[in-house]
């Protein structure tokens, strides 16, 4: 990401996926852990983007997205991510949408300074764990 400048913002680097993780089409597409601004007065800009890179539409009915320290956040049912799309998970309040979702929390949940983003299906398998 860059400011408004061009300077770069944030540059992300992925590590490779780890062992305990199966490969599944849910990618992390972008991430901005430090919203612009005094945070806490900004939650909606602190997200985490996915897309699906699989050939099938993925339903996330229940799946939970977490951070290190056990914040989590449940999808609600009936959210359907379609081949080549994005959800962003936005951390503060707001109406959902078929491309936005909305934890509702009043406090940051993603570490400025680094953390990790772990989804686990409806019956809790781990299917993606990335850390920056």
């Amino acid at each position: 990401m860059t400011d408004a400048d061009g300077a770069v913002r944030l540059e992300q680097a992925y590590p490779t996926r780890p062992a305990d993780v199966s490969a599944g089409s849910l990618r992390i597409a972008a991430i901005n852990e430090n919203a612009p601004g005094p945070e806490r007065a900004n939650l909606t800009d602190e997200y985490v983007t996915f897309a699906n890179g699989g050939d099938a539409p993925l339903d996330l009915s229940g799946w939970r997205v977490s951070d290190a320290a056990g914040h989590t956040y449940t999808v609600p049912s009936g959210t359907t991510l379609p081949v080549g799309g994005r959800l962003t998970l936005r951390t503060g309040e707001g109406t959902d949408t078929d491309t936005d979702l909305y934890w509702g929390s009043g406090n940051p949940v993603w570490n400025d300074t680094g953390d990790t983003i772990s989804v686990f299906d409806d019956v809790g398998a781990l299917l993606l764990r990335e850390s920056y």
